[in-house]
């Protein structure tokens, strides 16, 4: 069976703020190929306000969306996107360089 993103859209919205604590624009990821990606050592590598989802997916039900939005907030939750490898380096003094 294949889910449309736009099918699900506002319900994962208030799924992303249910888990966040704040809101989150949900957008197909074709939107963010067609912008200029810019690196912000301070943020995200993406946006700070939109998780990006496939247009469709082949799922059983629209779950396996919430299952994408939930890893992405953990990862912006974590600090994922905001990894740095000479901040990595200095935390962990007995790795060389």
């Amino acid at each position: 069976m294949q889910i449309e993103l736009a099918e699900v859209e506002a319900s994962l919205a208030l799924f992303a703020e249910g888990i966040a604590g704040r809101y989150y624009h949900i957008a197909a990821t074709s939107e963010f190929a067609g912008r200029r990606v810019r690196l912000d050592p301070g943020a995200s590598a993406l946006t700070r306000d939109t998780l990006y989802l496939p247009e469709r997916l082949e799922a059983p039900d629209a779950s396996a969306f919430r299952v994408l939005a939930l890893q992405q907030l953990a990862h912006r939750e974590f600090g994922s996107y905001r990894f740095d490898v000479t901040e990595a380096l200095a935390r962990l003094p007995h790795i060389p360089a």
